[in-house]
């Protein structure tokens, strides 16, 4: 071969090494793009399993406290009840907190707060509900009946 067709040869030889570089960093770079979007896909897939667990925690949480912000109120009212209980009847008993009403209130005002009671603490009301809620309410209305009478007795 002559040395115009070496050098040509070699050109040609030279110029498709790097092409071929060329396209094997391409490749490379390609490869590189889609490694990192499968990283970031695999990231944001991980990140929105966090963010879910921890608001699953945070409701899990709320519930919780709710439920126990429900038994303490539950706890304090039954505590509440068994000390009414407990205590002497005749030695607590105001008509006039009883109805609500102030002790300068007329016979009209104190009828309709009769009325307004009688109608709270009606027993059909609670019917569906279990025995101490329906005992319960069988004392108020009584005691809204008791009140009644004493303070339309002071008001004739």
């Amino acid at each position: 071969m002559c040395a115009a067709c070496r050098r040509a040869a070699a050109e040609a030889l030279k110029r498709s090494r790097e092409e071929a570089q060329q396209n094997q960093e391409l490749e490379a770079q390609r490869r590189k793009q889609k490694n990192d979007e499968e990283e970031q896909r695999l990231l944001a897939a991980r990140r929105a399993a966090e963010e879910a667990e921890r608001q699953t925690q945070i409701e899990e949480t709320l519930r919780l406290e709710s439920d126990q912000d429900r038994i303490a109120q539950e706890a304090a009212a039954l505590r509440r009840f068994e000390a009414e209980e407990a205590a002497p009847s005749e030695a607590r008993f105001d008509p006039y907190a009883v109805l609500g009403v102030a002790p300068e209130s007329d016979l009209a005002r104190i009828r309709a707060a009769y009325e307004a009671a009688k109608a709270k603490y009606q027993p059909d009301a609670v019917s569906h509900l279990g025995d101490d809620v329906q005992q319960h309410f069988r004392i108020k209305a009584e005691a809204v009946d008791r009140a009644y009478e004493i303070l339309s007795g002071l008001a004739s």
